[in-house]
């Protein structure tokens, strides 16, 4: 039977959801299922089965969830990797600050050696460098890193 020549139902799907969807489910084998390239972006199936067309629709949400889901996950990955990098560029600035700035603290302040106080001000103000300089590089385990490394210099 041609789609044209009885009842049936057009279901459109975007072809995003095509390559999901291909890689679990071939529709085009469907029974009743006849396909057509509508343009570059969606593909027509001509579905004269009401249970097929149900399963096409059941499918075409249940990619759609997958895509967004997926996009959503991506997102939250993106935004969480920006404000990693933005509390290390900021942390990175207020160790500089503490150093060069005039809101010394007493960490550094308290030491009576003028030789170990400039080292620690030099390790600091090279932490603070690379917290600012690579934010978007460093991991936690590398700041995890550094800081022992700090911790064993002291």
């Amino acid at each position: 039977m041609r789609c044209w020549e009885s009842e049936v139902d057009f279901v459109g799907v975007p072809l995003l959801l095509l390559e999901t969807l291909s890689k679990s489910l071939k529709l085009r084998e469907l029974p009743g299922v006849q396909a057509f390239r509508f343009d570059d972006t969606v593909e027509i199936f001509c579905v004269d089965d009401f249970a097929t067309r149900v399963r096409i629709h059941l499918y075409v949400s249940l990619a759609r969830i997958l895509v967004l889901k997926q996009a959503l996950k991506a997102a939250q990955s993106k935004y969480l990797r920006d404000v990693l990098a933005d509390s290390l560029g900021f942390a990175g600035a207020k160790m500089t600050r503490h150093v060069v700035g005039i809101a010394h603290v007493a960490d550094l302040e308290s030491i009576t050696d003028q030789d170990v106080k400039a080292q620690c001000e030099r390790a600091a103000l090279k932490c603070g460098r690379r917290l600012i300089m690579e934010a978007f590089k460093l991991s936690i385990q590398d700041v995890k890193n550094v800081a022992e490394s700090l911790r064993a210099f002291a």
